[in-house]
């Protein structure tokens, strides 16, 4: 029993770099295998309509995102690729429409880090909530 005994000590995690990716979180990459969510507003105005967009891989949560109500249109993201379809909530500044994105953040998309692009604007009341939710990533500005 005794030839099956390891030693330890002599062993450290220098020696092992790929060991400390299971002890730390790592934000996915960018790119089209990820969900992706930007705010719009429509005025400059605190009260304007606001358009919370989410796109990219979003196909997997298709049956969540339409039991939920979440509706759906294909659209351009970007004039040279091709259309991209995009899942969109219609926002105010109230408790309900808060409430309706808890809903899909956790429920729709089951706390999956989002890169978060903002269109709204740093000083943006709602801008300001949704970087406090868990799952949401600022993404790199221009």
């Amino acid at each position: 029993m005794k030839r099956f005994k390891f030693m330890f000590s002599k062993v450290s995690f220098l020696d092992f770099p790929y060991v400390s990716l299971f002890f730390s979180t790592v934000l996915p990459p960018r790119g089209r295998r990820h969900v992706l969510v930007q705010l719009d507003r429509s005025d400059d105005d605190n009260n304007a309509a606001r358009t919370l967009s989410f796109y990219g891989n979003i196909y997997p949560f298709k049956d969540r995102f339409e039991d939920v109500g979440v509706p759906g249109a294909l659209t351009v993201i970007n004039p040279s690729q091709h259309n991209d379809y995009v899942r969109f909530l219609e926002l105010k500044l109230d408790d309900a429409c808060k409430q309706k994105v808890q809903e899909v953040l956790e429920d729709v998309l089951k706390g999956l880090p989002l890169y978060f692009i903002n269109m709204a604007g740093s000083a943006d009341p709602m801008a300001s909530w949704l970087l406090q939710q868990p799952s949401i990533v600022e993404a790199e500005g221009p």
